[in-house]
């Protein structure tokens, strides 16, 4: 009896072949198979067509729903596990004639067989839940650090100049060694030394060193002489900060304003900033500045969705050396502890407001009603060179259309000419197909990250041609690539590309077929 007890406790099935009782073992065999399907396929028919919000919120999604069903599966398995070893207990004890009178050579195979994948099924379904838990908790740890880490920077220094090259998978950089040769430069506020800024260096890539500015700004490490590469200057506090206001530091290597768009991001993103170090402290390699953020008038850069209707308007004090500004909105999401930001319209100005009226907007379907808005606002000197910003929006400076309207995306202007439609019903339609197919599309790769291949071919065929603008395409070959069949994804990407010239076709997904 103790040996059918194990059998089963470790097969699942095993005690029950023991028993002679094929029937039961191939009952409880097909229950776990089928139990765990259901789990599965309530997953992938439900769940899956209920992802909606950025990526990184689908991605949220969708490491919730695993964590759900791997729970489920492994109460429901380990349940019928139990009642699999409780049965086999109760047709030990009783006594019956076998379903079976004798063994074969092939029966001792196939119930060996069986039992031996009733096992391997059973703990891997149970082990799944106890894995993606473990997972799951360490993103959630990693989530909160970093949300402590913005919360704590309300009220301290901490800025971030990435100059680019190749960054490191790991924070735990050892420093650099010294040498004869000096890395120096300085940090002046308002013209003059700003004193007492903690500063951390990440060099070549593989090092991280630490210094502080003195009463003349300067900063220093020493190194050997040579050519070294900065990636990253990264503040972490200030002690003669001024009480008041919010500040930003610059490299003077920043994005100019060359035409109607901005796109930000450091100009030497890729190959980081080359210095060659000698042995001269006086010469400075770096000088960097800080200037004081503009000031917002409205809506109130301290408070979140302020309620609005299209005939406000934005407003913020005049910066000084200001030429003009290059005012970016962007939708606001929040679901859970997750906000994420969506850009949807952005305009060059001269004037220090921005009528709400000014941008394109319509009446928005009632499942988007209130829709959440951040203001940024970008002061560029007459050359084009960024002095100023306004871009904490994490702090405040929201708001929220409570007249029913929505802001229209420029981009989804520009491909669907929603702005000149005259037809409520037909614009929210549109809207609404649109909306569902941008999700789709936004979680097709996120699919994709997670091995999920399957899902994402099921997602892709929920979406319409007609509204993906060659994304639907764009995916279609990426899936394509992956499955080795390079001629039809080729065939995939310049489709994409007649239908929209401008649609992005990953480097990344044409590489897969050069592998």
């Amino acid at each position: 009896m103790i040996f059918k007890f194990l059998a089963s406790l470790v097969t699942g099935i095993g005690g029950h072949y023991l028993n002679r009782r094929w029937d039961r073992a191939i009952l409880f065999l097909c229950l776990f198979v089928i139990y765990w399907g259901a789990m599965w396929a309530f997953f992938m028919f439900f769940t899956m067509r209920h992802l909606s919000g950025s990526p990184e919120v689908i991605t949220e999604q969708i490491q919730d729903a695993n964590l759900l069903v791997n729970k489920l599966s492994a109460i429901g398995v380990s349940f019928l596990w139990l009642m699999s070893i409780v049965v086999t207990l109760y047709d030990g004890r009783k006594k019956r004639e076998p379903t079976i009178a004798r063994w074969s050579g092939s029966g001792i195979v196939a119930a060996v067989l069986t039992s031996f994948l009733s096992g391997l099924f059973l703990a891997t379904s149970v082990g799944s839940y106890f894995a993606t838990g473990i997972k799951m908790g360490e993103s959630s740890d990693f989530q909160t650090y970093q949300s402590s880490a913005e919360t704590s920077s309300a009220n301290h220094f901490f800025e971030h100049l990435v100059f680019g090259g190749n960054q490191p998978m790991t924070e735990n950089l050892p420093a650099p060694p010294e040498g004869e040769g000096v890395l120096s430069g300085r940090i002046t506020y308002q013209g003059m030394p700003a004193q007492g800024i903690s500063l951390e260096l990440m060099l070549n890539a593989q090092y991280k060193a630490k210094t502080e500015t003195n009463d003349q700004g300067m900063f220093s490490i020493s190194l050997p002489s040579g050519s070294w590469t900065i990636n990253s200057i990264q503040a972490q506090g200030w002690s003669n900060m001024p009480d008041t206001g919010t500040f930003t530091l610059y490299s003077g290597r920043e994005e100019r304003l060359t035409g109607p768009e901005y796109k930000g991001g450091p100009y030497f993103r890729k190959n980081g900033l080359q210095v060659h170090v000698d042995q001269d402290p006086a010469s400075f390699d770096i000088e960097l500045t800080i200037s004081r953020d503009i000031q917002l008038v409205w809506p109130d850069p301290d408070a979140e969705g302020i309620k609005a209707t299209v005939g406000d308007v934005i407003r913020w004090e005049e910066y000084p050396g200001a030429d003009r500004y290059y005012v970016d909105i962007k939708r606001v999401t929040r679901e859970g502890t997750t906000t994420s930001y969506r850009k949807v319209s952005s305009m060059i100005r001269e004037e220090t407001t921005l009528p709400l009226k000014s941008l394109k907007y319509a009446k928005g379907p009632e499942q988007e009603q209130n829709p959440e808005y951040a203001v940024e606002i970008y002061a560029f000197a007459a050359d084009g060179t960024l002095i100023g910003e306004f871009t904490d929006t994490y702090q405040g400076g929201t708001f929220l259309l409570a007249d029913g309207n929505m802001i229209i995306e420029d981009r989804l202007d520009d491909l669907y000419g929603l702005s000149s439609m005259e037809d409520m019903e037909e614009l929210q339609q549109k809207m609404e197909k649109i909306s569902k197919n941008e999700q789709r599309a936004d979680a097709v790769p996120v699919l994709i990250q997670n091995n999920m291949p399957a899902e994402a071919r099921k997602l892709l065929d929920l979406m319409d041609s007609e509204y993906s603008q060659g994304r639907k395409e764009v995916l279609t070959g990426y899936l394509l690539a992956l499955d080795g069949e390079c001629a039809k994804a080729e065939v995939m990407f310049d489709k994409a590309a007649a239908i929209n010239p401008d649609v992005c076709i990953p480097d990344a997904y044409r590489a897969e077929c050069k592998k």
